[in-house]
């Protein structure tokens, strides 16, 4: 079986996909415009965008050929599997092409891709607050969720769905759609857990936009502490990956986001270096979660509380630190997940076939 991962690596998925793949002896391979700070690997082909534009007649042939691989490597594959809604390189032409000869693929959408503004707004007032505020996503809404989704029905693709974005599938579009948990490679994250030692705590919060993290509730709930509690705390922002995850690697405590109610790829990352993590889970996706799962759950208006009972009880870091690599190794490892992966490519697949 021939899989093609494209078009962007967003938290390295692709990467960890196709490596999780070929581990099990899939024929896998990736293809990503653009790639941020995130690992690529000697599986995937990147193609940097500033280096191809339309507007640019010296730069214009240089896109037919990018575009011109592309295809080349969808109409090699037996499955595509996308990533993300996609516009450089004019992807709706790509997509037009694997609707044109019939490929089958999937796509897996990341969040704010189809996250709907309106309805997470109804449920969360954090969100809506930030939304209102300086919120970097300001397309999440209803309309666009519903164009993309559009597009890729109409293009012949099936949908890959994490529980935290389900709510935002519409069912007039995709009635039916396959289930997925985010995925890292765990193998990749060597636990390092509490030095009993230790007597000042270090405190991690890594950000990539500190208005869709809540960065700010945070510092305010660090002021506070700071005037009861001896901790280091560290803004991880701005730096490598490997830099990112070699400072959590070092600390007692990582802090996710406040604001989404759901957690991502750096809440496993940590719980995978068998850190207790902190997040704001929804009530909805709390129950929909394992009942094992050690998310130390916290919000604006209870971070500072959550964030006290750690620093003061190096017990309760260790316990939770430890609980936290258990369930990335059962519920989260690419390299299990993996298989249901091929499982979801062989289904789609059959229906193509049963469909000619």
């Amino acid at each position: 079986m021939k899989i093609l991962h494209l078009p962007y690596n967003i938290g390295s998925k692709i990467t960890i996909t196709v490596n999780a793949l070929r581990k099990m002896g899939v024929e896998a391979k990736g293809i990503a415009v653009n790639n941020h700070l995130d690992y690529v690997g000697e599986n995937v082909q990147v193609f940097n965008s500033k280096d191809y534009s339309y507007l640019n007649p010296q730069k214009y042939f240089t896109v037919m050929e990018a575009n011109k691989k592309i295809k080349q490597a969808i109409e090699w594959a037996d499955v595509v599997h996308w990533y993300y809604d996609f516009k450089v390189f004019k992807s709706d032409s790509i997509l037009n092409f694997i609707s044109r000869i019939n490929k089958p693929a999937v796509v897996e959408w990341l969040g704010s891709d189809i996250r709907i503004s309106e309805q997470l707004s109804h449920k969360n007032s954090y969100y809506k607050k930030a939304f209102a505020g300086n919120y970097p996503y300001r397309f999440e809404t209803k309309e666009h969720s519903r164009m993309i989704q559009k597009k890729f029905r109409d293009a012949g693709f099936e949908a890959l769905i994490r529980p935290e974005l389900e709510a935002f599938v519409q069912n007039d579009i995709f009635p039916s759609y396959f289930k997925i948990n985010n995925r890292i490679d765990v193998s990749e994250y060597v636990p390092s857990y509490l030095d009993s030692l230790k007597k000042i705590p270090l405190i991690v919060h890594p950000v990539t936009s500190r208005d869709a993290k809540g960065t700010e509730y945070i510092l305010q709930a660090i002021d506070k502490l700071k005037q009861k509690h001896q901790f280091d705390f560290l803004i991880l922002e701005n730096i490598s990956h490997e830099k990112a995850k070699e400072k959590m690697s070092m600390a007692d405590i990582v802090i996710d986001q406040l604001i989404l109610g759901a957690f991502g790829t750096i809440t496993l990352e940590g719980m995978a270096l068998g850190k207790p993590v902190v997040c704001y889970i929804s009530d909805d996706l709390n129950q929909a979660l394992p009942s094992e799962n050690p998310i130390v759950n916290a919000n604006p208006d209870t971070i500072h509380q959550e964030l006290e009972k750690l620093i003061v009880d190096s017990a309760l870091r260790n316990e939770c630190g430890k609980k936290s690599r258990l369930y990335v190794e059962k519920y989260h490892d690419a390299d299990q997940i993996a298989f249901q992966i091929k499982e979801i490519y062989e289904k789609i697949l059959s229906k193509k076939t049963f469909a000619k």
